[in-house]
């Protein structure tokens, strides 16, 4: 038998990403923050179903990259970090299974 637990992340379980998370990966794309969370956002749903990080921040910054380009790791390391903070009032409501 297979165990399952099916969590919603984002603004759940975790708080929302920090404005200055956000600035700091408009800057490292070169972007206006506009800019930068509009195309964040616009290519976000491929890129959480799956799709290859490079090919996603290929689409945010509108410029092919390789898997192995720095800017690739840079990015992932920043929103890593931006998706981070643990928000603690869900950890606390949750109940074991009896």
């Amino acid at each position: 038998m297979t165990a399952w637990m099916l969590l919603d992340y984002g603004e759940v379980i975790s708080l929302p990403q920090p404005a200055d998370d956000i600035a700091a990966m408009a800057a490292l794309a070169g972007q206006t923050l506009a800019t930068f969370q509009d195309r964040y956002w616009r290519h976000r749903d491929p890129y959480d179903r799956g799709q290859a990080p490079h090919a996603y921040w290929s689409n945010v910054l509108g410029r092919a990259l390789t898997p192995d380009d720095p800017i690739v790791t840079e990015l992932n390391t920043a929103d890593v970090t931006s998706w981070s903070h643990l928000d603690p009032g869900p950890a606390r409501s949750i109940e074991p299974a009896g």
